[in-house]
């Protein structure tokens, strides 16, 4: 508290109504602008004796920031243009999510630059969908490295490895040149085991320590030539503080928002394919907007985090048992579909299995 400024120097400051958003946030940490809009003197956490003309100025401005500005319709052309321009540009690329009906419901999968929440309840799939498209990255993009952020302790290397197994006499056998000069006479061990150096791993504690790491990754140039490409958060619920984060509260509201706008700028920066995963809950409400369009069995499911997470990113991958919808017909089998997509593209889900743990295939 003995480093905040002065009140006077806050109120007789120039300009409180020409303040940006970082510098409302810092005066008023903890509150996001839409809180601070209809916040009281009381839920002002570090300003309890704040003037009412210095709230209501910040208020003002808060409200400002908010509102829907128009655009006209030559803007909106002219955006669209210049997306279309930048899409078709070689560094908007899309990496395959190795099920091709995915692929084609994503109009070529995964898009370098988008951060995308993969959604569902325990054993769902989730992590065994994204791993496999991060292994897959890997070995079909020998210039490439990837980040997986782990909230557990434990990181299981060897599943890993034995996935590699399977994916490289997959392509191999397809006539697929997956090797670089140097690898082209490794044997199937070998590579797997090469392949995994380019996957850096990350048990961070916080939110920060994890962004931290994640900079820190971005950065490396000289001792890693390879491209940072992918990032993984299993699981971004844990990361953020799980449960207590879903009840509303400012301080939550703010930790959410500011992590999940830093991870898109990196994303966007570095063109990166960022994959947030999220837990499932039960809402406690009576109606909850639909995350999916399946019949589920519980018709009030949502992602941990909420609606809010939901729209902080690019697309929204729900997954389930398929055993919930299809009965004794879906034992063994998910359903992943595409619940949210910015790009436009029409929702629509594909079934997958896994059955020894190691195969990702499609099924009817």
């Amino acid at each position: 508290m003995d480093d905040m400024p002065e009140l006077r120097d806050v109120e007789g400051s120039p300009g409180v109504k020409e303040m940006g958003s970082q510098a409302l946030l810092t005066l008023t940490t903890g509150l996001t602008e839409a809180e601070l809009a209809f916040a009281t003197l009381e839920q002002l956490p570090l300003r309890p004796n704040l003037p009412p003309t210095t709230l209501r100025d910040l208020q003002s401005t808060a409200l400002a920031q908010l509102a829907a500005s128009p655009t006209s319709g030559s803007d909106l052309l002219r955006k669209a243009l210049q997306s279309e321009a930048t899409s078709s540009q070689s560094n908007r690329r899309r990496y395959s999510t190795t099920l091709d009906e995915l692929d084609e419901l994503l109009d070529g999968g995964w898009e370098a630059g988008e951060v995308v929440e993969v959604a569902g309840g325990r054993q769902s799939g989730r992590s065994s969908l994204v791993l496999y498209t991060l292994l897959h990255h890997l070995l079909t993009h020998p210039n490439n490295r990837a980040v997986f952020i782990h909230t557990s302790p434990t990181f299981d290397a060897s599943r890993c490895r034995s996935i590699l197994h399977i994916l490289i006499e997959n392509e191999r056998s397809n006539g697929v040149q997956i090797e670089s000069e140097d690898s082209r006479n490794l044997s199937t061990d070998e590579l797997a085991v090469r392949t995994l150096g380019r996957l850096a791993v990350l048990h961070p504690f916080s939110p920060s320590q994890a962004l931290e790491g994640l900079v820190a990754e971005t950065e490396i140039k000289e001792e890693r030539p390879e491209k940072l490409s992918m990032v993984v958060v299993d699981s971004v619920e844990t990361l953020l503080g799980g449960e207590p984060l879903s009840n509303p509260s400012p301080e939550g509201h703010a930790t959410l928002v500011s992590f999940a706008r830093q991870v898109k700028l990196l994303a966007r920066t570095h063109a990166l394919a960022v994959f947030l995963l999220n837990a499932a809950s039960t809402s406690s409400t009576a109606v909850v907007p639909p995350i999916t369009s399946l019949p589920l069995q519980q018709p009030n499911v949502k992602p941990t985090l909420g609606v809010t997470f939901t729209y902080l990113t690019d697309l929204t991958i729900w997954t389930t048992r398929a055993e919930s919808i299809w009965g004794s017909d879906g034992r063994g089998k998910f359903i992943a579909e595409v619940a949210r997509n910015r790009r436009g593209e029409a929702r629509g889900w594909i079934g997958f299995d896994l059955s020894d743990g190691l195969t990702l295939r499609a099924v009817d």
